[in-house]
């Protein structure tokens, strides 16, 4: 079990217009961009060891945003595991012409990708890390989506852009998710040298 810190990218013009992105690369648009330095700004001094990222343009533009407003700069290592979810034949359009589960999520059918798969591979990108060093992920809804549906408390709302969220016990009979404000995210643990 391990504890780990989550934020969807900003808005892009595709989210704004309810399209499914999901492994299609596109960049923020100026709210989403606003939603990271604003997040930045919240996060500025909260005590993160190491930025774990989805490699997609809008998270990588995220991640580097929030770091940029940081009092101390961390690292931040991509990993393809945290890419969206793939929706096949659904991505580029429209979420409501896509079938969905009863959970609200993109249905599993044909060449849409599990939740359980997006989960496995983002697990392990994650779990490397967690119980060595305070983790930020930046990534996706479908990967926050298919984390939190592994949870014993799962957060009942769909992830906001750029709201932070706290995963505790991950991976336990005990596990949650919660959204969490800034300032209940400071870190106990001293920051530990992260190899490049």
């Amino acid at each position: 079990m391990f504890d780990f810190d989550f934020m969807r990218h900003g808005l892009t013009d595709a989210n704004e217009r309810g399209i499914l992105l999901g492994s299609t690369d596109a960049p923020l648009n100026e709210r989403g961009y606003q939603q990271a330095r604003q997040a930045g700004t919240a996060l500025r001094d909260v005590s993160f060891d190491l930025i774990l990222c989805s490699p997609l343009q809008r998270c990588v533009e995220t991640a580097h945003v929030i770091n940029r407003y940081r009092r101390v700069p961390v690292t931040i290592r991509f990993d393809y595991q945290l890419a969206e979810r793939d929706f096949g034949a659904f991505e580029g359009l429209l979420r409501a012409f896509a079938p969905l589960d009863s959970d609200g999520n993109v249905a599993e059918t044909g060449t849409v990708e599990s939740i359980t798969s997006v989960r496995q591979r983002a697990e392990a990108a994650i779990a490397p890390y967690v119980m060595r060093f305070r983790v930020l992920v930046v990534s996706h809804g479908g990967v926050f989506n298919a984390l939190n549906s592994n949870c014993t408390s799962p957060l009942a709302d769909k992830p906001g852009h750029c709201v932070p969220y706290r995963f505790r016990d991950y991976d336990s009979p005990y596990s949650s998710c919660t959204r969490a404000e800034a300032k209940t995210l400071h870190a106990t643990r001293a920051r530990q040298h992260i190899p490049q």
